[in-house]
């Protein structure tokens, strides 16, 4: 059961990492709130490509430990 709910921990955070990278559309919403408190585009975008990084860092972390 565990190794359930870890394995679609893990393919939730993959996804949502991806989804910053390849569809920022995807989440203008969570955007709208980081464009007000961060003055520039360019640090925006920074703090998407790392949010997204991290994400896939976890997801890939998770699923090897459930499934290695």
């Amino acid at each position: 059961m565990m190794e359930i709910t870890l394995s679609i921990i893990g393919i939730i955070a993959l996804v949502f990492g991806l989804g910053l990278w390849l569809f920022p559309r995807f989440v203008i919403r969570a955007g709208e709130y980081l464009n007000r408190v961060l003055s520039t585009d360019e640090t925006v975008m920074a703090q998407r490509v790392l949010w997204g990084l991290v994400f896939v860092a976890c997801g890939v972390a998770i699923l090897y430990k459930v499934f290695f």
